[in-house]
């Protein structure tokens, strides 16, 4: 199973070096547990001025997708000492749930889970062996947050009825079964690159024909871009159309609304100011999703 991730940078975290990496670090968020939204909001809230982040979040719902935040070789804000060695994972989850409670309905996350330290370690090398808490901080594989001790910032998550074993056993066939198609570094940190942003569907509210409020995702480039680019596959869902806040800088920002019509699965955008209006370079993007088609979106922005 090779997970498709969805890049959500943020500027929360510290540089490292992807040589001094040697913990896969598994956490429960805490919340989010039963949000069929979890892995965005999760993500999404380590985009905002909080002083934390992890490498990804994974929940039960998306089979096979998880979201990134973090490159592997950087550090996370989510181990405290720990976090130049460590490759970390929020798993929306309680670090109160059973045994039977994460083996049951929680099965999909923990296969996703599987799947990522599949990957991270057929990227770097980390084995798939449980470190104890006697030497989670000196040992190279795969831990919990609470085995870190006090210097990891003292949590006690995922709780000791974490199957660790059978995610141990999943990641170790999946490893085994070929190697999974693993991303680059991602893309926001590389300025040869195009940044990306996935934007999810609305949700419709059951029993009803209204739809889940848009949420704002307000996603820093890292750099300054000249393009927005929407891709995604209208046809047979209809328009989708978002909203975009183009920041020029100065705390100056122009709004437009972008449409891909159900002819196109893409369109480019070039945000434009002034009069007669020129192009301007952006820094930050604000996102909201306006229609309620079923269609998913990708954003690109290029230079």
């Amino acid at each position: 199973m090779s997970l498709v991730r969805h890049w959500y940078g943020t500027s929360n975290y510290s540089y490292s070096n992807l040589a001094d990496k040697d913990i896969l670090v598994l956490h429960t968020t805490e919340g989010w547990g039963d949000s069929p939204n979890g892995m965005y909001d999760c993500i999404k809230y380590f985009q905002g001025n909080v002083g934390a982040s992890s490498q990804v979040a994974i929940d039960a719902f998306h089979p096979g997708h998880i979201c990134e935040g973090v490159s592997r070789a950087n550090g996370a804000w989510t181990q405290c000492d720990q976090n130049y060695r460590a490759i970390s994972a929020e798993q929306c989850g309680y670090a109160a749930w059973s045994r039977e409670e994460w083996l049951g309905p929680r099965e999909s996350l923990l296969r996703n889970a599987a799947a990522w330290l599949a990957e991270e370690h057929l990227a770097t090398g980390i084995p798939l062996v449980e470190l104890s808490e006697s030497n989670s901080r000196t040992g190279r594989g795969v831990t919990f947050h609470m085995r870190l001790g006090s210097g990891g910032c003292g949590h006690g998550d995922p709780g000791n009825n974490y199957p660790l074993r059978e995610v141990l056993q999943w990641a170790i066939e999946i490893a085994g079964g070929g190697a999974p198609s693993v991303p680059a570094t991602p893309p926001e940190e590389d300025e040869d690159e195009m940044p990306y942003l996935h934007v999810p569907r609305r949700k419709p509210i059951p029993n009803s024909d209204q739809f889940e409020d848009a949420v704002p995702i307000d996603f820093k480039l890292g750099g300054w871009y000249k393009k927005l680019w929407i891709g995604g596959d209208a046809s047979g869902h209809g328009n989708v159309s978002v909203r975009a806040a183009f920041h020029k800088g100065n705390n100056v920002w122009r709004n437009h609304n972008v449409y891909v019509d159900a002819a196109h699965n893409s369109v480019g955008f070039e945000p434009k100011d002034g009069d007669p209006p020129k192009p301007f370079d952006f820094d930050l993007v604000r996102i909201d999703r306006l229609d309620t088609t079923q269609a998913e979106l990708i954003l690109y922005f290029a230079k």
